[in-house]
């Protein structure tokens, strides 16, 4: 498109200190077009083949990662001027790149996404392993003084499977929810059945 076209020229402008238009590349359609206007007006130069770098495990700021997209940019570009790479190469080339910065801010967006999340999902939690310490209390008085955790097991505390019926039914009820016991059935302490019930909030 005309913004990759423009940063196009800009890096051929900087790498060979030319003063190419933007508006020359009407001019010059295509990239195999430019590539042959490039070999004319550029000065012969031994061709040393150029390495893309690689993609790094470090973390990258979203400016660093534009840097770096018109760094490949340029040296793809680069490679065509020199005649190592042919237009239709060149063009899959930038073509897996715009897919690899689309990916990447996808990825960094739901990471975003879940970062905003996380503090919403444990206050959730907190607020549903409250609503067990009360009604567990409430069904079973004789551990009102005894000390709740998210490690606790309702059946380890004593509790029996109709009681623990009953705490989920008033835990759902509380919460406008209607959980399969299925899927409640695989906590194996309040603590996981605190996460199930914030899960569908």
């Amino acid at each position: 498109d005309s913004i990759v076209g423009v940063e196009w020229i800009s890096a051929i402008n900087r790498h060979y200190g030319l003063e190419i238009k933007a508006t020359k590349l009407y001019d010059y359609p295509t990239l195999l077009e430019l590539t042959n206007y490039l070999a004319e007006i550029l000065p012969k130069q031994e061709q040393v083949p150029v390495e893309i770098p690689q993609k790094t495990e470090a973390k990258e700021s979203v400016i660093d990662s534009e840097e770096k997209l018109k760094e490949e940019l340029r040296l793809i570009l680069t490679r065509v001027a020199k005649k190592e790479l042919s237009a239709q190469v060149a063009n899959q080339m930038i073509q897996e790149l715009k897919q690899k910065s689309k990916n990447k801010a996808k990825k960094e967006d739901e990471v975003g996404q879940q970062l905003k999340q996380q503090p919403q999902n444990d206050g959730k939690k907190e607020k549903v392993l409250e609503l067990i310490k009360k009604y567990t209390r409430e069904v079973a008085p004789e551990l009102e003084q005894v000390p709740l955790g998210p490690t606790n097991s309702l059946k380890n505390l004593g509790i029996d499977s109709a009681s623990r019926a009953e705490i989920i039914m008033m835990i759902m009820e509380e919460l406008s929810l209607n959980i399969p016991r299925i899927e409640l059935a695989g906590a194996n302490n309040i603590g996981e059945l605190a996460e199930i019930f914030a899960a569908k909030l």
